[in-house]
């Protein structure tokens, strides 16, 4: 599921990272400014509703987790912005998640303006490393 301003940065990467694996995945994206162009096969026709988005609010994920809750096949969901970049095979990423049960959330540190993840990971007992 990609949480994206309109068209992907990385589509072809992704393309190829999405290339002979059809069946074994669902793309949705949520483009919240402007109406992405897909060139990849992978993403045409794959773009869902949209509708004006703040950011913080969950409004925009509800909206893909309700399209990806629709086909029964979906058993794991991955949330991913338009800077993310796939580091691993595909085998690798599919295996790994289809042979957990955990729920994975990424928590960091966040020096920037709206930067509030360190002090929640400090309320749910994580830490972080220094950066010295």
């Amino acid at each position: 599921m990609f949480l994206t301003p309109g068209t992907l940065r990385f589509e072809k990467r992704w393309d190829m990272f999405f290339d002979r694996h059809e069946g074994r995945f669902s793309v949705y994206v949520h483009a919240f400014k402007e109406t992405p162009v897909h060139l990849s096969r992978h993403f045409v026709n794959r773009d869902i509703h949209s509708e004006k988005v703040v950011w913080g609010e969950i409004d925009a994920e509800k909206r893909l987790l309700g399209f990806a809750f629709q086909d029964p096949d979906n058993q794991q969901f991955v949330l991913l912005s338009d800077s993310c970049i796939p580091l691993r095979k595909f085998d690798y990423v599919y295996n790994y998640l289809m042979d957990t049960n955990t729920s994975f959330i990424d928590c960091y540190e966040d020096h920037g303006p709206h930067g509030s993840a360190g002090m929640i990971m400090k309320q749910v007992g994580m830490y972080t490393k220094s950066r010295s």
